[in-house]
């Protein structure tokens, strides 16, 4: 999962985007590796990744810490 995660994350980076939310991570993940994931799987990992310093939240949004 936060192999997913990042990857979503990259995703948007490379299009220009700033973040993104949690509906919009896991929209991503069920288009690309698992299309019955559930927001609730994602979210609490991305909330992990951010107290492991692997991610950085600015309101609702996620970004990779780089």
């Amino acid at each position: 999962m936060p192999e997913m995660i990042e990857g979503a994350l990259k995703d948007a980076a490379a299009n220009g985007r700033d973040g993104l939310e949690p509906k919009e991570m896991t929209d991503f993940i069920r288009k690309m590796w698992w299309p019955s994931v559930r927001g609730e799987s994602v979210s609490p990992i991305a909330w992990r990744m951010v107290n492991q310093g692997r991610l950085k939240k600015k309101g609702e949004k996620y970004k990779l810490a780089q």
